[in-house]
């Protein structure tokens, strides 16, 4: 009996979970006690460690969604794949109750987490040096909250899996080793396959690639606000007199004297590349699930009426492809456009929200049911 279906068991989300813990509060350390080394670059550092953390975040809680599908359906014993409804998962999974508490109180905290810090951090990013001067404290302490309910999540994750092994598969009777190694076979392309999605299972790949492109195309949408809002304060300052939320405490300067831009269209490129290719992985998944492997099969299967979401998905995606170009070609061309940039920048995270709900609809509760709501 083989326990685990990939190398990493029970899912990636156990191997991406930890580093955006330990990154996050190493750098808010570092921080808090920054007056200690104003001018070192240790402050640098810690940082880098707040924004990497953040965004690693995102590929964490997408492969996080993925995994408490997982632990209710195959480990929880519940209705396998579209077999049932979330609600009747609910209603049949085998899974320890105070675990099942655990669990739920962990992605309440997670989720919770993953916002305030992403605001937090994403926030100063995007700001002036004067809007952080002005609006820095109260970042802060939302990044706080989400520090405290991350580490509340975290919590709650090692007692639902270690004390109450949630995401343990549940054998009914014992198993014999064997006492002799068994003769491999002869390799074949199908050997060749199951080997690959051994190594990187496709539903796993999607997912985190999905997070990180989300991450990506923040962190970049945050550079470009950067840009226009330096640009206004700037702007602003060589006109003459200024209002007080733009003052700054150097003299009148010339447009000419513009902070060279942060590369936010450089990441928005990569935000680009990632989501094409989490599409053609997310393909694959769906090749691999109907065994269904040519393309006019697959375009088929993505129109087919009674999987409204998937269509829903491939359009939310679809726009998660074209919209960082735009934002691309805006923040590169027309920094000073800062109304355009921020009804563009909204757009995304519309955009970024839906695909995220829709993940979670397709992970949880299926293909089959309604547009927006988990099926009864």
């Amino acid at each position: 009996m083989i326990l685990a279906d990939s190398i990493i068991f029970p899912n990636w989300h156990v191997a991406l979970v930890h580093f955006p813990i330990a990154l996050v509060l190493s750098g808010t350390a570092i921080e808090m006690f920054s007056f200690l080394w104003r001018r070192s670059t240790v402050r640098v550092a810690g940082r880098w460690m707040l924004l990497i953390g953040a965004l690693w975040l995102l590929p964490a809680s997408m492969t996080g969604i993925a995994a408490i599908g997982q632990a209710v359906r195959d480990i929880g014993n519940g209705p396998a794949g579209d077999g049932g409804s979330w609600f009747d998962v609910l209603a049949s999974h085998k899974l320890p109750p105070e675990g099942w508490r655990l669990l739920l109180w962990h992605v309440w905290a997670m989720g919770i987490a993953t916002i305030a810090i992403l605001t937090g951090v994403l926030g100063w990013l995007a700001l002036s040096d004067a809007g952080r001067r002005a609006w820095g404290p109260a970042l802060w302490v939302i990044h706080l909250v989400g520090v405290g309910s991350m580490s509340f999540g975290a919590h709650w994750a090692g007692e639902a899996t270690q004390y109450w092994l949630v995401m343990a598969p549940r054998v009914d009777s014992v198993i014999t080793l064997p006492t002799s190694r068994p003769a491999l076979p002869t390799p074949t392309p199908a050997h060749a396959y199951e080997l690959l999605a051994l190594a990187v299972p496709p539903e796993q790949l999607h997912t985190m690639l999905a997070g990180w492109v989300m991450a990506l195309g923040l962190a970049a949408m945050a550079l470009a606000l950067r840009n226009a809002n330096v640009a206004a304060v700037v702007q602003a300052v060589a006109k003459g007199p200024v209002k007080s939320d733009l003052a700054v405490a150097r003299p009148a300067v010339a447009d000419a004297t513009l902070p060279e831009p942060l590369g936010a269209s450089r990441f928005f490129i990569l935000a680009t590349v990632g989501a094409a290719l989490a599409t053609l992985v997310g393909f694959w998944v769906l090749a691999d699930s109907a065994s269904q492997w040519k393309p006019v099969g697959l375009w088929r299967m993505v129109m087919d009426p009674d999987a409204r979401r998937r269509l829903a998905h491939v359009v939310s995606a679809t726009l998660l492809l074209v919209l960082p170009i735009v934002l691309a070609m805006v923040s590169r061309w027309a920094t000073r456009q800062r109304g355009t940039l921020i009804l563009l920048s909204l757009i995304y995270l519309l955009a970024v929200a839906v695909q995220i709900y829709l993940g979670l609809l397709l992970a949880l509760d299926g293909t089959v049911g309604g547009w927006w709501f988990m099926a009864a």
